[in-house]
């Protein structure tokens, strides 16, 4: 049976891609849709399915208990002989947030397999400060930046080749793709008085979100909070979440449901009746997928203007500046866009809003943009 592409992906045969995770994490292509999964992991994870699912040979190569195939991307730990991965040779071995390391891949590859670095990260953050190596920025033939934010910053502190530097945006997650049908009132499956949502990471504005939904809920009689949040997206089984306190706030405040994390279906099914993403970012975001999935989930997003956020909510999100009064503009900001859930004609905004995200930030779509930029590399 021939491969079925989606619209707009060209058919440049079929390619060989390896993805690299050093991250101590074990994880496989399957875990995102079972439990909890930080962003980059569950990106990788969600682009080698699309990639293997549009007829290429991937493979990922992390730290996994035990070699498996799942759904069709062959994993291999570091820990076994991984050497399969590379024969023949693949035409991208992509190394996920980990600068520092082209030294000890190199040798491994094909002169013909180009090297990409695949950074999320922000560039103050530990793992990019091997870029400071001219020698290490010289081995690689790419690097894979998810906003083009991000990108000018890594040009601009590294002396990055902007050549070399391309924008592989992220995308939302399979079971974030199509929520809503054609036909379906979006406003009738959200909950009513509406319900706030927090998805992020708790160090990124939990602790502001707690503080001022108070005089949200005092304002707007009913509201609800549900937050989504924890350390165990990280998969680290001896640590502490030094978090505890935040959780123990949220279930102290009224109005206000600890959830915790929770899987990629799971959430989907939370914030297709979630009315607003409430995320006052204190952390420069280099792209927010949890942005983008509120957005495809029918969620008016209310954020901070801060790294990559504006590029990433592309026009449908509320930002407010950063800086000290950040919290109370945020406040103010939940409390109009409440408001605005509650009108009629905000059915076809939020129509928009999810058919633009569906037709350009599915990782179908993403999957192809990789293609053809690696492509490019090989010509």
């Amino acid at each position: 049976m021939a491969r079925r592409l989606p619209p707009g992906v060209l058919d440049i045969g079929r390619m060989k891609f390896v993805f690299l995770d050093n991250i101590d994490i074990d994880y496989t292509i399957d875990t995102p849709y079972e439990a909890p999964l930080g962003g980059s992991q569950s990106a990788l994870c969600y682009l080698a399915e699309a990639l293997a699912g549009q007829g290429h040979e991937v493979f990922l190569v992390n730290h996994a208990t035990a070699s498996s195939r799942s759904r069709g991307v062959m994993v291999y730990s570091f820990d076994d002989d991984f050497s399969p991965a590379f024969a023949p040779a693949p035409d991208a071995a992509i190394i996920l947030n980990r600068s520092g390391w082209a030294s000890q891949i190199k040798p491994l590859l094909d002169p013909a397999t180009r090297m990409i670095l695949w950074m999320q990260h922000a560039d103050d953050q530990p793992a990019a400060q091997g870029l400071e190596d001219a020698g290490e920025r010289g081995q690689y033939d790419g690097f894979a930046f998810v906003s083009e934010w991000q990108r000018r910053r890594f040009i601009e502190a590294f002396g990055l080749d902007g050549a070399r530097a391309g924008v592989m945006r992220n995308a939302i997650g399979p079971r974030f793709a199509g929520l809503f049908a054609g036909s379906e009132s979006i406003a009738a499956a959200k909950a009513w008085p509406p319900v706030l949502a927090y998805t992020s990471t708790p160090f990124r504005g939990l602790d502001v979100l707690l503080n001022v939904f108070p005089s949200i809920r005092a304002r707007r009689q009913g509201v609800r909070l549900k937050v989504f949040s924890s350390m165990s997206v990280y998969h680290d089984p001896g640590g502490t979440d030094p978090f505890q306190h935040l959780y123990a706030q949220a279930r102290a405040t009224e109005g206000v449901e600890y959830v915790g994390s929770l899987p990629q279906p799971q959430l989907a099914d939370e914030l297709r009746r979630a009315a607003i993403l409430a995320y006052p970012c204190t952390f420069a975001e280099t792209s927010c997928i949890a942005a983008l999935e509120a957005l495809a989930a029918g969620c008016r997003v209310v954020t901070t203007d801060l790294g990559a956020l504006d590029e990433t909510t592309d026009g449908f999100g509320t930002l407010v500046p950063p800086g000290s009064g950040m919290p109370e503009a945020f406040a103010e900001a939940c409390i109009e866009t409440i408001d605005r859930a509650a009108w009629a004609q905000g059915e076809a905004e939020l129509r928009t809003q999810i058919d633009h995200v569906n037709r350009t930030a599915t990782w179908s779509v993403r999957a192809g943009e990789w293609v053809e930029w690696v492509q490019t590399m090989r010509e």
